[in-house]
């Protein structure tokens, strides 16, 4: 309803009271309820896996945690480079 009210201010300011509130003038804007989801993206030659949903920031213990997460995928490959990105990315480059 507070977003409304710069467009509607009457309209909004009655149904805010018959609602039982004071008034809308001096009501807070409302607080969004969204929590960032700190996903690591897990890459095997730039195509996307999966997902490490419990990156820690450390490289050589997210590449360690990413490894074990897609080890079917790397079994028959050999990884000439990893390219990681701290909470972002951890990329695989595999030999074909």
């Amino acid at each position: 309803m507070k977003a409304l009210f710069p467009f509607a201010p009457h309209v909004c300011s009655e149904i805010w009271e018959q609602l039982g509130y004071d008034t809308i003038d001096s009501a807070p804007w409302p607080q969004a309820r969204v929590r960032p989801v700190k996903a690591t993206r897990i890459y095997i030659n730039g195509k996307y896996v999966d997902d490490l949903p419990e990156g820690t920031g450390e490289e050589l213990v997210d590449v360690d945690m990413a490894r074990g997460k897609v080890i079917e995928a790397l079994e028959r490959r050999a990884v000439t480079k990893v390219i990681y990105v701290p909470n972002q990315v951890v990329n695989f480059l595999c030999a074909h």
